[in-house]
């Protein structure tokens, strides 16, 4: 029995030897297993180390002189955009425009067109041409206006004629307003090379006797315009016009005088004065000094006077034919919307009244009737300066803005002789347009 139970306890202990070295194996290959999976995990992440190593070293670096260059041209560009932007604004602010490579009309005006009477002044490098030159330059840049009454339809016989010249190849064309009858009902045809082209008037001057017209017509040779403040007087110059309906006529003269006041007191014309014949049809042709440049615009002479013509500065004529073009009229001028007519000394001693402007009428829109002035008035002043001549009140008014007052001094005579009164009235001018 003993042999028996040492059997069995033979038995048990080796089960238990054996289930231990199970167990050992177990934890062995556990081991194992685990060291394999780190070794794996391990020879995974070098493997991307190595491809992020790989990756960064393959990106090509960026050469340091072309960054530089790329900030520097970022910054130029910057610098350019925040410029041409700023123009921009300050350029819509004035109104100035022009220079912009595109049309910008801020104001919704119609500026379309950009004709303008240039001057150019004349070189001492340059030399004098004959007559004959000047002719042959000029000549064709000279054309005939006529005018006819509309109201009297296909019997209209000419009511007026005179010349014009060519300032742009498009068509348009300088005149005196008197030879268009200081109107714009009359239809106006302009003659050139024998054939007539209808004309559209764009504006006119009655203070300035300037008139711009337009004909439907390309390819025209427009004539040259000098700086008409070089002239001096003895300096020889050419008139050339149609008198008496006579195409291109062609004659010479002196200067004879600058800045001459002549006619009404309401012009603003300082004339030149020449002894080269101005006859009736030369009105609004060339005036020429002996470069071939036009450098007045014939105007009138004095009948009862042999030799004493008279021609518009292209200066003058300068300012107000661009705004005729661009506005139809000159702007900025202001007016009182009265007639008036110069009291003589002698008739002021003759009716005891002082010297001074009579007022013969009163247009519907003018401010002064408001005031209580009336026809029959006499203007003794305007702003405190007497206005003993018309064109004493024409040289104030000119000095005022379309919308401000002026303080007229008024005398009115009593219907009895008697009781006479002066007051001051206080009244706004309106624009001028012609």
């Amino acid at each position: 029995m003993n042999d028996d139970y040492k059997d069995d306890i033979d038995r048990q202990n080796s089960s238990e030897e054996n289930f231990k070295e199970t167990n050992i194996n177990k934890k062995e290959r556990h081991e194992l297993i685990q060291s394999k999976q780190t070794n794996f995990d391990e020879k995974s992440d070098q493997s991307e180390l190595d491809y992020q190593e790989n990756e960064v070293i393959s990106k090509p670096r960026m050469d340091k002189g072309l960054k530089a260059f790329l900030w520097i041209f970022g910054i130029v560009i910057s610098f350019a955009l925040i410029f041409f932007t700023s123009s921009i604004v300050i350029s819509y602010i004035k109104g100035t425009t022009s220079w912009l490579p595109f049309s910008w009309n801020s104001n919704n005006e119609d500026n379309s067109h950009s004709t303008a009477l240039n001057t150019v002044d004349r070189t001492e490098t340059e030399g004098t041409m004959t007559a004959e030159v000047i002719y042959s330059k000029v000549a064709p840049s000279i054309v005939g206006v006529v005018t006819y009454n509309p109201s009297q339809g296909l019997i209209s016989s000419s009511a007026g004629q005179g010349s014009g010249i060519i300032m742009s190849a498009d068509g348009y064309i300088i005149t005196n307003a008197h030879v268009v009858g200081n109107s714009n009902k009359s239809n106006v045809t302009v003659v050139k090379d024998e054939k007539e082209y209808p004309a559209k008037l764009i504006g006119f001057d009655t203070r300035t006797d300037l008139a711009v017209l337009k004909i439907n017509a390309t390819g025209l040779t427009p004539a040259q315009f000098g700086n008409s403040d070089q002239l001096a007087v003895g300096e020889w110059v050419l008139a050339i016009g149609n008198p008496g309906g006579l195409e291109n006529s062609l004659t010479r003269g002196l200067v004879s005088a600058l800045n001459r006041s002549i006619g009404s007191a309401n012009s603003l014309v300082k004339f030149i004065q020449t002894d080269a014949a101005i006859n009736p049809g030369n009105s609004g042709g060339a005036l020429l000094n002996m470069y071939g440049q036009v450098v007045g615009i014939n105007s009138s002479k004095l009948v009862d006077y042999e030799g004493m013509g008279f021609a518009i500065p292209v200066n003058t004529a300068k300012t107000v034919v661009d705004d005729i073009i661009n506005r139809g009229y000159v702007s900025g001028r202001v007016r009182l919307g009265i007639s008036v007519r110069q009291i003589s000394a002698y008739e002021a001693q003759l009716n005891n009244v002082p010297q001074g402007l009579l007022i013969l009428e009163i247009s519907n829109d003018s401010d002064v009737s408001s005031k209580g002035i009336r026809v029959g008035d006499i203007i003794t002043k305007i702003d405190g300066i007497s206005t003993d001549t018309t064109s004493t009140l024409y040289g104030e008014l000119a000095k005022h803005s379309p919308g401000d007052t002026a303080t007229l001094t008024i005398y009115r005579t009593a219907i009895m002789g008697t009781n006479s009164t002066t007051f001051d009235a206080r009244v706004t001018l309106l624009e001028d347009k012609g």
